[in-house]
């Protein structure tokens, strides 16, 4: 499956952590059924039950969320979503991902007084509206790569953000830094993905909320989110740490920072449950 494919299996959201349904799962054990389903290690061929990301009840769920978060943000209390209990373990998760991608986009902007970023798989552009309020004084130019659906919906609560329907405009770059959050797992072919991301970047690539496990092969799961609210299913990875990072090397990426994210998704009969975790890159010369 070619890179002009991807958009088709991406996941393309940036809410907090929590609402990925059975997330409550810690180091294998669950308190509820888990919505995942283990299904080896070949992406499951076209199904048209399989109804993916470009659904309505997405961009609705991620629209009700996007003033809360807008009023978190103005108010300087703590960064944790909507609906969320800032006492709650949830809100040290999300504020925990929020944080570190202030951090991430921190380090792309020193030295700048504007920079140039790609949110691959941006929902309704929630990290761009971050940036905003918590970088006030630079100038961010904002580009978001999303589905039809959610793109739709993202321009009109994000107009100063340019949203792409394709991947080819969204890769035309270069960017000053260029995010993956939640997303990479959710393509195919997603060695792909990521080769076209680091051709995107002159600097950063930050890929996060990533599903890794160390002693297994990569597998695929499916995903049915239906406490969410979300009335769709997805496929996606649970990627080999070794296997990711040593594509990520043959993309021209050097890690520079690795991070935990405090996700878990408890998947019955897999052969290993996965940590999530987050990589900061930057591009390298590839050899001769």
């Amino acid at each position: 499956m070619g890179i002009a494919g991807v958009a088709r299996r991406l996941a393309l959201k940036v809410l907090p952590p929590f609402v990925a349904d059975g997330v409550r799962a810690v180091r294998g054990k669950s308190t509820r059924p888990s919505s995942f389903t283990y299904l080896g290690a070949t992406w499951p061929t076209d199904d048209p039950a399989i109804r993916g990301w470009d659904h309505e009840s997405v961009a609705r769920i991620q629209g009700n969320g996007w003033q809360q978060l807008a009023d978190q943000l103005r108010s300087g209390s703590p960064l944790v979503g909507a609906g969320i209990d800032p006492a709650s373990p949830s809100a040290l998760s999300v504020h925990n991902t929020y944080m570190t991608y202030a951090y991430v986009l921190g380090a792309a902007a020193v030295g700048k007084d504007q920079i140039s970023v790609l949110d691959w798989g941006c929902g309704l552009g929630q990290y761009g509206l971050i940036a905003q309020e918590l970088y006030s004084e630079l100038k961010i130019d904002y580009h978001c790569r999303e589905l039809p659906t959610l793109s739709a919906r993202g321009r009109q609560l994000s107009p100063t953000a340019t949203f792409h329907d394709d991947d080819a405009s969204a890769l035309r770059g270069p960017y000053d830094l260029v995010v993956a959050s939640g997303s990479v797992q959710y393509s195919e072919d997603w060695r792909g993905l990521l080769q076209a991301l680091a051709a995107a970047s002159h600097h950063y690539v930050f890929v996060t909320r990533l599903p890794v496990v160390q002693r297994s092969d990569s597998f695929v799961v499916l995903q049915r989110p239906g406490s969410t609210g979300y009335q769709t299913e997805y496929p996606g990875w649970h990627l080999n740490r070794g296997e990711f990072l040593r594509a990520a090397k043959q993309s021209g990426l050097e890690l520079r920072r690795e991070f935990l994210v405090a996700e878990a998704s408890f998947v019955e009969r897999a052969p290993e449950q996965a940590e999530h975790r987050g990589f900061l890159f930057s591009r390298k010369e590839l050899p001769r």
